[in-house]
Parts: C-alpha cells; sequence; structure tokens
C-alpha cells in the first residue's frame, strides 16, 4: 500500500494530472498503480486537499525559486509544474502559500532571501555594477535601487555574497528580538549606526529595512532620542544643510548613486535621510546634470519614458508590493523615478486595469471587515508603526491597511490594543 508522503511525491511528478476530471484521472491512475479518484478523496478528505499537498511539496522541493509569482511562473513554466495562479486560487492568495513553505519568515526577510538567491546565482554580473540594471531587466531581476531599499546600498549585498557566503541564510533568517536588550548593549547597536541617527524619521526607516531597535526602545531606555543622542555623544551632523567640500560632497553622493536620477527623486530621499540638498549640489556643481554628468551617473528615468508596456510590466512586477493603491504608487514612484500614474494609464486604461492584467490581489484591509485574529496578525506584521494614532493613520492610509476605526472596534481603543497586543509605548 502506497503511503501518503509515497502518494505525493509520485504525483509531483505528474503534477500536470491533478487539473484532470475524475473519469480521466481514473484512467491514469490504472496505469500508474495509483489510486482511483474516490480513493485519493477518502485518504485525504477531499481532491482539494490532495491537490494542496502536492503543491506545498512541490514548491517546498524547490523553495530557492518559490519567491515572487513571476519568478516562480518562470521556473515553473521550464519544469512543467503548476503556476502562481493555481496556488493563488487554491491558496487565497500567494501571500498564504508563501508562508506555508518558507515558514515563520516575514514579507521583508523573504525578500531579502530572493534578493541574495538572485545576485549569488548571477554573481559574476552582479559585481558589474554599472551594467546590472540592463542585465537585470532583460532577464526580469529586480535592478539594483531595490537592492539598495532594502539591504542600503550595493557594497553590503556583495560584501554578504563574496565574503560571508556560507551565512547567507543565518542573516537572512536572522529576527532580533530586542526585548530583552540591555541599555549598553543598545549603545553599542546605536553607535555602530551612528549615521542613520540624525532624524527620528531617518532611524524608523533604516531601523525598519535593517530589523534595529525601534524608536520606542530608545525611548524607553533614555526618555527621548535627543537625550539618547546627547548622551551617546552622537555628533548631530546634518549634511543636508552643511557646507561641504566638492571632494567629501562626491563621497557621500557616489553612495546613494541610485537616487541621484532626477532632482525631485533625490530632494525627498535626500529630505529623509538629512542628506545634501539640491542647492549644495548646484553649488559645487554649478548644474544638477553637471553633477550626474562628472559622477557617471546613468540617466535612467522611467517616470515619463516612452517606455513599451512588456518594459512597464517588467518595472511594475519589481516593485509589486507598492501597487495596491495609487496613492501608495504615487509616494514609491516618486522616490525611485518610477513610471507615473499617467504611463501606467496609458497602457492599461486604468490603474484598476493594470492590477487585474498583472494578477495583484486588491487587498485592502483599510475598510475590510476583518475578524480580530486576522486584525492581530497583520497589526503584528507593522507593529513598528504603531506607537501613536498619528503615525499608524499615515501608514495605514499609504499601505492600504486596517484603520483607526477597525482598530477601535475590536479593541475598543488605540491603547487598549497597544496594551493587549503587548506595544511598546
Amino acid at each position: 500500500m502506497t503511503s501518503k508522503e509515497q502518494l505525493i511525491s509520485i504525483v509531483a511528478n505528474h503534477s500536470d494530472k491533478l487539473l484532470l476530471p475524475n473519469n480521466k484521472w481514473n484512467s491514469f491512475s490504472v496505469h500508474t498503480n495509483l489510486p482511483t479518484y474516490e480513493e485519493i478523496k477518502e485518504i485525504f478528505s477531499s481532491w482539494k486537499n490532495f491537490k494542496k499537498e502536492v503543491l506545498i511539496y512541490i514548491a517546498r522541493q524547490n523553495k530557492d525559486y518559490f519567491y515572487t509569482n513571476m519568478y516562480w511562473d518562470q521556473y515553473a513554466e521550464e519544469n512543467s509544474f503548476p503556476s502562481s495562479k493555481t496556488y493563488r486560487v487554491l491558496f487565497d492568495g500567494w501571500d498564504n502559500a508563501q508562508k506555508i513553505v518558507h515558514g515563520d519568515m516575514s514579507k521583508g526577510e523573504l525578500k531579502k532571501k530572493f534578493l541574495l538567491h538572485i545576485a549569488k546565482e548571477h554573481i559574476e554580473k552582479f559585481k558589474d555594477k554599472r551594467n546590472w540594471d540592463n542585465y537585470a531587466r532583460h532577464n526580469k531581476f529586480p535592478i539594483l535601487a531595490t537592492y539598495s531599499t532594502y539591504f542600503g546600498n550595493w557594497d553590503n549585498v556583495l560584501k554578504l555574497i563574496i565574503e560571508d557566503s556560507e551565512n547567507i541564510k543565518e542573516y537572512v533568517n536572522l529576527k532580533p528580538n530586542y526585548r530583552g536588550i540591555t541599555k549598553e548593549e543598545l549603545a553599542i547597536i546605536l553607535k555602530e549606526h551612528a549615521d542613520y541617527l540624525n532624524k527620528t524619521d531617518q532611524w524608523s526607516e533604516y531601523a525598519r529595512i535593517h530589523a534595529l531597535p525601534s524608536l520606542s526602545l530608545i525611548n524607553r531606555h533614555f526618555s527621548s532620542f535627543n537625550k539618547m543622542k546627547k548622551e551617546l555623544a552622537i555628533d548631530n551632523i546634518n549634511q543636508k544643510n552643511r557646507d561641504l567640500s566638492k571632494k567629501e560632497l562626491i563621497i557621500i553622493l557616489n553612495k546613494h548613486a541610485n537616487y541621484l536620477h532626477t532632482m525631485e527623486q533625490w530632494s525627498e530621499y535626500a529630505r529623509i535621510y538629512a542628506l545634501p540638498s539640491v542647492d549644495l549640489i548646484i553649488k559645487q556643481f554649478s548644474s544638477f546634470n553637471e553633477m550626474k554628468k562628472e559622477l557617471a551617473i546613468d540617466n535612467i528615468n522611467h517616470k515619463n519614458m516612452d517606455i513599451t508596456k512588456e518594459e512597464l510590466i517588467l518595472i511594475l512586477n519589481e516593485h509589486i508590493d507598492y501597487l495596491h493603491t495609487m496613492k501608495q504608487w504615487r509616494e514609491h514612484a516618486k522616490i525611485h523615478a518610477l513610471p507615473s500614474l499617467g504611463l501606467i494609464t496609458k497602457h492599461f486604461t486604468s490603474f484598476n486595469q493594470m492590477k487585474k492584467e498583472l494578477a495583484i490581489d486588491n487587498v485592502n484591509y483599510k475598510n475590510r471587515d476583518v475578524t480580530k485574529e486576522k486584525l492581530m496578525l497583520i497589526l503584528n506584521e507593522h507593529a513598528e508603526y504603531l506607537h501613536t494614532m498619528e503615525q499608524w493613520s499615515e501608514y495605514a492610509n499609504l499601505h492600504a491597511l486596517p484603520s483607526l476605526n477597525l482598530i477601535r472596534k475590536y479593541f475598543s481603543s488605540f491603547t487598549n490594543m497597544k496594551k493587549e497586543m503587548e506595544i511598546e509605548k
């Protein structure tokens, strides 16, 4: 008698047969000595459960490719595996299937793992920083701006792959727990990242990307952000208004070259990270374009570029997490010099039509009547933005997350929610 595990393993090699109607499956099972449609339903409670177990088995056996739906589809087509659409239908969304396959990893950790996998698989091309974006677009891989968003800069990724390749898995799966951290331990961590402690919003964004201590944890140990800076003697050098020499300015700009495509992009990025202003750049280089010329920065700006629909789809798929709402995309596109809403509408007739064609799940929790348990899961994933009502309101609006009203509905107040979920004040 074939065990459940053996049966799943055998059928995984014939996954196309899972979509057959019961009479055709029975014909197939006769020739392969497999259980009939009715017998399988009895073993697994339902045919759907059987399909789900086979699909998860396939994905786990190939989990290095089970990241974005687009990346999986390319691999699945080459190996005759079920498409991402099959997973989305059976598991009520791609995210749910990923959670089962990859375990407890957050979306951020999963994204980092995917980015490292791509870079490692194509290391020789990735080392060529100047030509990576062209290679990436041709092969539908993430561009350098995406790596910068998750790892700070290109050098950090390269260092991880070349110097510490055997520890990539440990690095990606690392999920720091700072609950029991002492003030002294916190001070050591903060001093290592002192360059990003100019302003609270600068630190919040940097800490979120790099899984570092939150503002609330800093306030808990030092009573305020400014007192922490004073106590640790962190020089509050705001490079935005500092009169830097041209040589110093070039060093800074080269570190953030991925955000120098347009003045608008740099202005927004520099504001968040307290970096040299456009005025200072113009003062040292005579014009913004002159600076780009001198620093040999590629003038790739997708915002108003007359690209084809196919090229636009490639770009949008790389930033799929920011396509839930028009406001969310507008903010993200502004910072990263990505295609405008006008260009999207030009190729797809509307924003919603684009989401439909790209099979982007329209998960908008803002006004959705989710259960309290589901709400708690969502809030836990974004706990670092739950310190104040104002902070959450702005963040939730941008990312289509549960509104304050929905939180009050289940917890009676924002404060009660924080208490029940043990979120630090």
